[in-house]
């Protein structure tokens, strides 16, 4: 016999969109309220069915989406919905058949109802990791109703985000992010240059929730390979590739890509990834003489460096990787050496320092750097390409709430593919965009910090290079000095200063440290 759904009042209140209190008063005045059917003295529980029907009869239902169905019957369903991969096998099959069955479907008894999504969905679960084998009960018909009618007004992709609320979150434990649909598009197109054919095999070994391999099969990637540690990210990954992508192949795996990779045959013609950092457990003393530390083994407080070069390792001479790195991974001294060793053998192509707010963690602007395996018979590039705005202010406070508009985002996304295009074609004529983007010697950057930042190397003067030209700079800074100490000599009206007194004046000291913490003096 199927349980009835029950409900709290808070979730009353929620459903009604109305207060609490007002949940309360109807409770106390209305003598025909629903009676509880559970829970507790101080928190009853009520049966939905009946909690609907007495809000329909007096006009307090609200008309609400598919979405909002589903949302509250996921919330208040007395079935184990810890595991809500198991419904995305379900969404994937309502997204390949006809309306008309859908809606035959739902018309079905429970039992037949249950049956029949176990039948249609069985042969898409193979695709979809952790869901195993497990059946749809006749107690969930009416979550099993709700979430086909959900797929058939909605579509499938808005119903995988319904079920990815509140089991899919930003972990700011494992630094483990959803990369939003902006910052995801402007990594899948640095992949490529104008005219270009986009890469066909492309590689995410943590690919969260799929959304820079969406990005890429939006651009024409067909085989799309991911991997991620948390099932319930790699499940809807998987399923957002199959009901959103036309791509002849799509692969998603669980766990550790580092520690047990599950493609370690593959080459990819390219890479897109935003690795989790900061994490010290990812392998050091287990991988010391792993054959991916190329450019060095990493330490242990650099994961993303081991990230990097696992993403290199999967790559095809010439291949090209976009990740997504915190910026302290351009200038802690502990990474200097593999930074040198990228740079030195033209592994780095190009570093990009985006905005604060335009992908979590929101208070980090992170960067873009651009890879590329090195081809033995190609020759080493002589620059690589610096690009900063992350003078700009966005922030963003989820993947739809961002505060930049759609033509300052464009003129941002246009400026930085341009920059790369130019450089990309002709590295050693690259003319610099001042306070935006610069191409830097190979031979200034490996000096002894190694410091990739590009705020460092694009906000700074460039220092004239001929010596007639440092000889006009000179004469001009000496001219405005003297200009100046004749100014401050006329200010003091010509006379020597007399002395404040007899005795030397007492004089305050304090330390660096003392005027540091009193915002009195800036350490650059």
């Amino acid at each position: 016999m199927p349980q009835p759904t029950q409900v709290t009042a808070a979730e009353i209140s929620r459903l009604a969109k109305v207060t609490r209190a007002t949940v309360s008063n109807w409770r106390r005045r209305h003598p025909d309220f629903p009676a509880p059917t559970g829970g507790t003295d101080t928190s009853p529980a009520y049966d939905l069915t009946a909690v609907r029907a007495w809000l329909a009869k007096r006009g307090q239902l609200p008309a609400g989406s598919p979405t909002d169905e589903l949302r509250t019957i996921l919330r208040t369903s007395a079935t184990d919905l810890a595991h809500r991969s198991r419904l995305l096998p379900l969404v994937v099959a309502a997204s390949r058949i006809v309306d008309t069955e859908t809606k035959k479907a739902v018309a079905l008894p429970d039992d037949r109802l249950a049956a029949w999504a176990q039948k249609t969905s069985r042969s898409y679960a193979v695709d979809i990791p952790d869901t195993g084998d497990l059946p749809y009960r006749p107690e969930e018909a009416e979550l099993l109703r709700t979430l086909l009618r959900c797929c058939a007004e909605e579509g499938a992709a808005q119903t995988l985000e319904v079920l990815a609320e509140g089991e899919i979150t930003d972990s700011k434990t494992s630094s483990a992010y959803r990369t939003p649909t902006n910052t995801a598009a402007l990594m899948a197109e640095l992949l490529t240059g104008p005219g270009e054919a986009y890469p066909d095999r492309v590689f995410d070994p943590a690919c969260g929730v799929g959304s820079l391999l969406l990005a890429a099969a939006a651009r024409g990637a067909r085989e799309l390979y991911g991997q991620d540690l948390v099932p319930a990210a790699a499940a809807q990954a998987a399923a957002r590739l199959a009901v959103q992508t036309d791509a002849t192949g799509a692969q998603v795996s669980v766990g550790d890509s580092i520690r047990d990779d599950a493609f370690p045959t593959l080459v990819a013609d390219a890479v897109l990834s935003a690795p989790p950092y900061g994490q010290r457990d990812w392998g050091h003393e287990d991988l010391a003489y792993d054959p991916r530390w190329v450019f060095g083994l990493p330490p242990k407080g650099e994961s993303e460096l081991a990230w990097l070069q696992h993403c290199l390792a999967h790559l095809t001479p010439g291949g090209r990787a976009a990740l997504l790195m915190p910026p302290g991974s351009a200038f802690r001294p502990s990474g200097r050496r593999i930074r040198a060793d990228l740079v030195r053998s033209g592994a780095l192509r190009a570093v990009v320092a985006l905005p604060a707010g335009m992908a979590p963690p929101l208070h980090i602007g992170l960067q873009v750097w651009l890879l590329q395996q090195p081809h033995p018979q190609a020759t080493l590039p002589s620059a690589v390409l610096l690009v900063d705005t992350a003078s700009a202010d966005t922030r963003p406070t989820d993947d739809t709430a961002d505060r930049r508009s759609p033509a300052e985002w464009a003129a941002l996304h246009h400026a930085v593919l341009t920059a790369w295009h130019d450089f990309d074609r002709h590295p050693d004529t690259f003319d610099p965009v001042p306070g935006f983007a610069r191409a830097v010697p190979v031979v200034d950057l490996l000096d002894e910090a190694v410091d990739l930042s590009p705020a460092r190397h694009v906000r700074a003067a460039a220092v004239p290079a001929r010596p007639d030209e440092l000889a006009d700079l000179a004469y001009a800074l000496r001219s405005r000095l003297r200009r100046a100490a004749t100014g401050l000599v006329t200010l003091s009206g010509g006379q020597p200063w007399p002395p404040a007194g007899a005795e030397p004046q007492p004089w305050r000291r304090a330390t660096v440290a003392d005027l540091l913490r009193g915002d009195a003096l800036t350490l650059l």
